[in-house]
């Protein structure tokens, strides 16, 4: 009898040794692609696989939500840039008329110049102040670095220059 208990707890031993290997090998990861048999059935009755859906569910509208808050943020970038372009073009579009004025101005100089009861040397020092103010309206043109407020103001400073070049021209000239 000895002999069979001996045989009869090696074959308990061997059951216990290949349960515990078989219970070892089934560690569920709640993934229904990576289970087994055992797994997936405590999965679906456990609610386990239940829960990933709704982990996954919460994942995929966080992730929505995010691309709408990101197309919000890029429309609004879209829209302020577009914005601040037709500042930029305004600028532009004043600065090449106040160059025409300039070019004008300088016209009526040569004309000025035929005059010889015209001071000439009021007149030289005026080309020479609308070619200084035409240069600065060039450089205002390839100004793309400053800030929309800043070539503005600068574009009022030509603007204004210009007026009084205008002015002294009609000084010098005598309204003609």
């Amino acid at each position: 009898m000895d002999n069979m208990v001996r045989t009869e707890m090696r074959k308990f031993g061997w059951l216990l040794g290949a349960g515990m290997l078989f219970l070892a090998g089934c560690s569920c990861t709640g993934d229904p692609r990576l289970d087994g048999y055992s797994c997936g059935q405590a999965g679906i009755n456990g609610g386990l696989y239940n829960q990933r859906v709704t982990q996954k569910q919460q994942s995929l509208e966080d992730a929505q939500d995010q691309k709408v808050q990101q197309q919000r943020q890029l429309d609004d970038l879209k829209a302020q840039q577009q914005s601040q372009q037709q500042d930029i073009d305004k600028i532009s579009t004043q600065l090449a008329s106040l160059d025409q004025d300039l070019n004008q101005l300088n016209a009526k100089i040569k004309t000025a110049r035929s005059n010889k009861s015209v001071n000439q040397t009021r007149l030289s020092q005026l080309q020479q102040d609308i070619d200084q103010v035409k240069s600065q309206t060039s450089l205002a043109k390839a100004d793309t670095f400053s800030s929309d407020a800043d070539r503005q103001q600068e574009l009022q400073r030509l603007q204004k220059k210009y007026d009084d070049l205008q002015r002294e021209l009609m000084l010098i000239t005598g309204g003609t």
